[in-house]
C-alpha cells in the first residue's frame, strides 16, 4: 500500500526507477549474490530483467492490481485459497486502510530519517 500511495501521490517516478536498475553493476549483483551462497544467479536475473521490462510496480497504481497480487500470494501460501467473498473483505479492508494512509504515510519517512540521525 505504501508503494501504490507514493506513486499516486507521485512521491515516485517508475521511469526513474526502471531507469536505475537498467544502470545496475550486473557483476556486482551478480557478486552479491554468490557471496550470499547463490551460485546459480541466472535465474535472479531472468526474473530481474522480466520485473524491468513489464514494468510490474507501475501496476500498483490501482488498487484491484495490489488485491490480485496479494490474492495470488495468498493462493501459493494456503492449501485453501481465499473465496469471492473474502476477497471482497479483504479488498474493503485494504481500501479503508489506504484511505488511513493518505493522512500520514510520509510519517515512516520522518521516523527513519530521525533513526538514521541518531545513529
Amino acid at each position: 500500500m505504501l508503494d501504490s500511495t507514493l506513486l499516486t501521490e507521485n512521491h515516485v517516478q517508475t521511469v526513474d526507477f526502471y531507469s536505475h536498475l537498467r544502470q545496475s553493476d550486473r557483476e556486482a549483483i551478480n557478486r552479491f549474490l554468490k557471496l550470499n551462497n547463490i551460485q546459480d544467479t541466472s535465474q535472479f536475473f531472468i526474473f530481474f530483467d522480466k520485473f524491468i521490462q513489464s514494468n510490474y510496480l507501475e501496476s500498483y497504481r490501482e488498487s484491484q492490481n495490489i488485491m490480485y497480487a496479494l490474492n495470488r500470494i495468498c493462493m501459493r501460501v494456503w492449501k485453501d485459497p481465499l473465496s469471492d467473498n473474502e476477497i471482497l473483505v479483504l479488498g474493503d479492508i485494504l481500501n479503508d486502510y489506504h484511505q488511513n494512509l493518505l493522512g500520514n504515510y510520509m510519517e515512516i519517512f520522518e521516523e527513519i530519517n530521525v533513526k538514521l540521525i541518531d545513529s
